[in-house]
């Protein structure tokens, strides 16, 4: 659908779109860096990573609030959440996005102190905190259900 796009990116004097096709990964970050927000309007990716990708480089997202989305995206200092469906609450969303001035140091810091080896450690504690907890218990024939 590029040619449409283009299309309809000229129609609407967006003078400032560029179309960039697809980009090895080593040179998203430098992608990211140029933007002003990130757009990402899906309907199923339960957590795309390029919403956390974009997050490391400082870059607000705007998205759906579908799938992992909100938890990614889990406050507005980050970016802004909209219901699917809704074109009207997307466009408004896009132009505050873009009116706004946001803290990309802060956008940063929120992404490294999430990291995945971070978010790996919480979940291995809370793991052993169970076990402690199972083990300690005087009551043993009963399982132990997660999630």
């Amino acid at each position: 659908m590029r040619p449409q796009l283009e299309a309809l990116a000229r129609e609407l004097s967006l003078q400032n779109t560029t179309f960039v096709g697809r980009v090895p990964f080593e040179q998203m970050p430098a992608l990211y860096d140029a933007a002003d927000v990130y757009l990402m309007a899906n309907d199923i990716d339960n957590m795309p990573a390029s919403i956390i990708e974009c997050l490391a480089c400082g870059l607000p997202v705007v998205t759906t609030d579908v799938g992992g989305n909100a938890e990614v995206v889990a406050e507005a200092k980050l970016g802004l959440l909209v219901p699917f469906d809704d074109r009207d609450k997307l466009a408004e969303a896009i132009a505050k996005a873009l009116e706004r001035s946001w803290d990309r140091d802060f956008i940063v810091g929120y992404a490294e102190a999430n990291s995945w080896d971070r978010r790996v450690n919480v979940l291995a504690g809370e793991f052993a905190k169970i076990v402690e907890q199972r083990a300690g218990s005087t009551s043993r024939s009963r399982p132990i259900h997660i999630g």
